[in-house]
């Protein structure tokens, strides 16, 4: 197995290379989804398998809905992000480029306990870019409330 990193829009291997293809949450990075798609179709041998996994539409609603009642203009993500490639509809920018697409669907749920973790969580997106000093340490003291 060897791992390296390319632009999914862009790989530099020959056609029909791979007998897998990986794309573990990221696709919805991607500037140009038809295109990474078109490549990783082309990379894949004929009997290749393509795996993808995405986030849903409800992806840590929970810690969204905290964040918009602490403050209604901080979200975790910008406004379209849970519309680019997620479980609803990534088999449907998916079909056009494989025959056989089939969605499974992982139903799983994490509890986050500890305030600190969230608030770290929260520093690394692009809320956090707005919570600094004093509004930090009130959301901080929003979180430990709840």
């Amino acid at each position: 197995i060897v791992f390296k990193l390319v632009d999914a829009q862009n790989i530099p291997f020959k056609n029909d290379f791979f007998d897998i293809v990986i794309a573990n949450h990221m696709l919805y990075h991607v500037p140009d989804r038809k295109k990474a798609l078109a490549e990783i179709r082309r990379v894949l041998k004929p009997k290749g398998f393509f795996f993808a996994s995405t986030t849903g539409q409800k992806h840590m609603k929970e810690l969204n809905d905290l964040l918009a009642e602490f403050d209604p203009n901080l979200t975790l993500w910008h406004k379209d992000f849970l519309d680019l490639f997620v479980l609803e509809n990534g088999v449907e920018q998916i079909s056009p480029y494989f025959s056989d697409v089939s969605k499974e669907k992982f139903d799983d749920m994490l509890m986050v306990t500890e305030v600190k973790s969230l608030i770290d969580y929260v520093l690394s997106t692009q809320a956090g870019k707005s919570l600094q000093g004093k509004r930090l340490d009130d959301f901080t003291s929003f979180l430990e409330n709840k």
